[in-house]
């Protein structure tokens, strides 16, 4: 990347870029004769506060999810077209953790909005004024700003001429199917070929971005044979190209193959791998393999190696005459001590007591009458295990010993009481919390969906749809349901704040007037 400050990328500018990228060599004449004309879109006026915020709203999501986020971020200022750095800044975090983001992006975003304040951050004039290298070196300073974040602030908000986001798949993957090679360059090969496309690389970029979605090179005249239909084709022996069914599920198609591969090398790992090693064996950056992996499977990869290793080790300790030692190797722990460190949150309960079908394991519970009507609380060695509510206290108990069926159930202990009393104060007055560990035992996903459940402040609706987004999979609307049905402790991982798109209460396991109760009283405190 130069530091040249000037860019000239008006229609002209662009026409004389694609005229000297088409004259490199056969491949890109071919391919940029194939896409037309460039027509990059930038967005000049656009502050670097805000070219900055949005671009972190919209790190490891779907578009539409970012779109969701960011809107209601932006509801939160209905007097401006976006919040000022100031705004941001004296607003309560919980009502902007509310909008979907992670605590992590949230510190980020008001790092952002923090820097400035302080002048770290310039303003537009400023930064148009700074050559590339001295703005990426004052932006990836902050807290969650990477390299490629600034380089794309680069692209559409300075609309420098001569950028290339070598970290970037979509650049790398591009010139690897622009050359037919078998592996896409690495960041530093790819740098030392993006020399040749001095000054016209941010050009360059966009071409190859487009690559994947372009049609295929165009054959010689003497390979070509002409048919009057289809079926006339197809009577010949040829079938239809997989471009006929659209680039876009190509591209799919491949993401889903890298992530793929992937997985099988996490799986065929004796210990999980490092992020940097499996994104180096993609032909990735860490960040973007890191982005692309979430957006693929819901789940970042060390989340896939956890849940992969307690699928083995479930699977291991099941087995005919099983032993805790060789289970542990054969789920690829290297040691007994790295083992027992996690055995707990992969099983459960300790490893002798899943192999006894869960005998040994104690739970105590009590039972109880709040203004809902009757209410189980259970607790494990770890925490609350369950909060069950309904109308007959019998039932209640049924329901615990068939979802603990080897368990010790320990009812009538006085010293227990004291907890029953704590979760009946949380939900008679949701706003005083309920400040005891919880056992969450579900799947990989649902364990995802009742971490967002958790982070839904007293008083706060959202939609089943939204909780999807939040997730990374809006697809998953049905899952996510089923998810908060599952869900077997009340009101403390709040399913009853979850509604559908609508605003209509919807189902409820404990009984919808229950639910609606909660809202009430949550809404007035």
């Amino acid at each position: 990347m130069t530091d040249t400050i000037a860019a000239d990328l008006s229609p002209r500018a662009y026409e004389r870029a694609s005229q000297y990228l088409s004259g490199l060599d056969a491949d890109w004449a071919r391919h940029i004769a194939n896409v037309g004309p460039c027509r990059h879109e930038a967005k000049p006026a656009r502050e670097p506060y805000e070219a900055l915020v949005r671009a972190i709203a919209y790190q490891q999501l779907h578009a539409k999810a970012g779109d969701a986020i960011l809107a209601r971020l932006l509801a939160l200022y209905p007097g401006a077209a976006f919040p000022s750095p100031a705004q941001l800044l004296s607003t309560d975090p919980d009502l902007q953790r509310a909008c979907g983001f992670s605590a992590a992006k949230l510190a980020t975003i008001r790092g952002i909005a923090q820097a400035a304040v302080d002048g770290i951050v310039p303003s537009l004039d400023e930064a148009r004024r700074l050559p590339d290298a001295a703005l990426i070196e004052r932006l990836v300073s902050l807290r969650g700003v990477g390299r490629w974040t600034v380089e794309m602030f680069l692209i559409y908000s300075l609309e420098r001429s001569d950028v290339l986001p070598v970290d970037d798949f979509g650049v790398r993957e591009g010139y690897r199917r622009l050359k037919g090679l078998e592996k896409a360059p690495t960041p530093r090969q790819m740098r030392e070929i993006g020399g040749a496309w001095c000054p016209w690389r941010t050009v360059a970029a966009w071409y190859l971005w487009r690559l994947p979605n372009s049609t295929a090179r165009l054959p010689k005249r003497e390979n070509v044979e002409f048919f009057d239909s289809a079926k006339a084709a197809e009577a010949a022996g040829y079938r239809p190209s997989r471009r006929a069914r659209g680039d876009q599920t190509s591209a799919a198609a491949e993401r889903a193959a890298l992530v793929e591969g992937a997985c099988r090398l996490i799986e065929a790992s004796e210990t999980p791998p490092q992020l940097d090693d499996l994104a180096s064996e993609i032909g990735m950056s860490p960040s973007h393999f890191h982005r692309l992996f979430k957006a693929e499977t819901g789940l970042t990869p060390k989340a896939y190696s956890s849940a992969y290793r307690a699928r083995k080790l479930r699977e291991k300790l099941s087995t005919t005459n099983a032993s805790v030692t060789n289970a542990i190797y054969g789920a690829g722990f290297n040691s007994n001590s790295r083992f027992y460190e996690a055995s707990d949150q992969l099983l459960g309960m300790r490893a002798r007591d899943y192999l006894a079908g869960g005998t040994g394991t104690v739970i105590r519970f009590a039972v109880g009458q709040c203004s809902l009507g009757a209410i189980l609380v259970a607790q494990s060695q770890r925490g609350i295990c369950a909060i069950l509510l309904g109308d007959d206290p019998d039932a209640l108990v049924r329901d615990l010993q068939d979802r603990f069926r080897k368990a010790q159930l320990i009812g009538g202990d006085a010293e227990f009481e004291q907890s029953i009393a704590q979760v009946v104060g949380f939900i008679e007055a949701p706003a005083i919390g309920l400040h005891l560990p919880l056992d969450v035992q579900g799947t990989a996903f649902q364990e995802r969906v009742w971490r967002v459940l958790r982070e839904i402040p007293p008083g706060t609706t959202v939609s089943y749809a939204e909780i999807a987004e939040r997730i990374g999979a809006p697809k998953a609307v049905r899952a996510v349901a089923q998810a908060c049905a599952a869900n077997h402790i009340a009101v403390a991982i709040p399913c009853h704040r979850v509604v559908r798109r609508d605003g209509d209460i919807a189902g409820y396991r404990w009984g919808v007037h229950r639910k609606r109760e909660l809202l009430r009283r949550e809404a007035q405190t």
